[in-house]
């Protein structure tokens, strides 16, 4: 998918009351430079990505040039945890996850990518993660992604569930964008 900026516009929110994409702009724009300064290298990270808002995103993604951004869900985070959001979507970039997850259910790979980001950015306390970030204290300094990535599979299998929904559509035989 190609992600070019477009006009300022209003997004509807699921309460359908409108979000001026020109702020939402501005705040995730002062978010990543308040990165770079507070948090040096995931502020590094994050000034490789091209910030693009788009309301078809579910909440923040990477594919490794963009970090594309749903206005209504920026609209809803704090600056921390939109500062947060930044560094979290170029510590996947920077961890090459979106490398590394040919041939893995992308649900399944994205949830692990999610947990292993967020273990690493909650010890920063200039971070703040966003509610509902996926965060298990099991999953510490000594788990990778694949080994996340094995567990979360095992748990599935034993469990007799199967991955599904976005951004998993089975298995990837491609590299792929991580939310």
């Amino acid at each position: 998918m190609a992600y070019t900026y477009g006009q300022s516009a209003h997004v509807l929110t699921p309460n359908t009351e409108p979000v001026d994409v020109a702020i939402q702009e501005e705040r995730v724009t002062t978010a990543r430079e308040h990165l770079i300064l507070d948090a040096r290298y995931y502020g590094m990270a994050a000034m490789r990505l091209r910030s693009v808002a788009d309301p078809t995103v579910k909440t923040l993604m990477t594919d490794g040039t963009v970090m594309a951004w749903n206005p209504a869900y920026v609209a809803t985070l704090t600056p921390r945890q939109l500062k947060t959001g930044w560094a979290h979507e170029a510590l996947h970039c920077a961890l090459r996850h979106l490398w590394r997850v040919k041939g893995k259910d992308l649900a399944t790979a994205n949830e692990a990518a999610d947990y292993v980001v967020n273990h690493i950015l909650n010890q920063d306390k200039s971070l703040e993660l966003p509610p509902g970030a996926l965060l298990d204290p099991m999953y510490d300094d000594a788990w990778d992604f694949e080994r996340v990535y094995a567990h979360r599979r095992h748990e599935q299998q034993k469990n007799g569930t199967e991955p599904g929904g976005d951004p998993g559509k089975g298995k990837n035989d491609e590299n792929g964008p991580v939310d």
